[in-house]
C-alpha cells in the first residue's frame, strides 16, 4: 500500500466515525433532554465506546502510514538523494502537530459524551458518574497509546538505522581501476 492509500484509509475512517459519533451525541442530548437518564447516561457510554474504537483505527493505519513515509524516505535518500520530498512533507507534518490535533479532538468527543447526560440530568443520577469515569479512563488509555506508539516508532527506525549503517559498513566495497 501506498502514502497516499493510508492517507485516505485514515480520512475516510475520521469522516465516517466522526459522522456517526456526532449523529450519536446528538440522539443522546434529544433523549437526555426528554428526561430518560438511564437511556442518556447508556447512550453516552456507548458513543465513548465507540469513539475509542474509532481511535484505535485510526491509531492503528497512522502506524502504518508513518511507517510508510519512514520506508519511503529511507528508499529516497539511499536511491534519489537529491529529491528529499517525502522528508520535506513528513517534518512538515510533524511541525503542525496533526497527530496532537487528531489526538485533541479524540479527547473533546470523549469529554462531550461523557458530560453531555450530566448537563441534561444532571448530578442527582448516580450511574452518570459511571460515563464520566469511563471517559477518564478512556482518555488516558488514548494518550498512553499516543506516546507508547511513537515511542515504539522512535525505537524500530534507531534500530532499522544501525542496522542499515551495520550492513553498509559490512558490505564489499567496489573494487578500484
Amino acid at each position: 500500500m501506498s502514502i497516499g492509500r493510508f492517507d485516505s484509509i485514515i480520512a475516510d475512517t475520521r469522516k465516517f466515525g466522526f459522522t456517526l459519533a456526532t449523529g450519536l451525541l446528538t440522539a443522546n442530548a434529544l433523549v437526555g433532554g426528554s428526561g430518560h437518564a438511564t437511556a442518556s447516561t447508556v447512550g453516552a457510554v456507548v458513543v465513548e465506546a465507540l469513539v475509542f474504537a474509532l481511535y484505535l483505527l485510526d491509531r492503528y493505519y497512522w502506524v502504518l502510514l508513518r511507517e510508510a513515509v519512514n520506508r519511503a524516505t529511507y528508499l529516497e535518500v539511499n536511491k534519489l538523494p537529491q529529491l528529499h520530498l517525502t522528508r520535506l512533507l513528513s517534518d512538515i507534518s510533524q511541525a503542525t502537530l496533526a497527530d496532537v490535533a487528531a489526538l485533541a479532538v479524540y479527547v473533546a468527543f470523549l469529554i462531550a459524551a461523557a458530560a453531555l447526560p450530566l448537563l441534561l440530568v444532571g448530578p442527582k443520577f448516580g450511574p452518570i458518574y459511571w460515563t464520566l469515569g469511563f471517559g477518564v479512563l478512556l482518555v488516558i488509555a488514548m494518550v498512553g497509546m499516543y506516546f507508547w506508539s511513537d515511542r515504539v516508532l522512535d525505537e524500530a527506525a534507531k534500530t532499522r538505522a544501525a542496522n542499515t549503517k551495520a550492513a553498509s559498513a559490512s558490505a564489499p566495497s567496489p573494487p578500484k581501476h
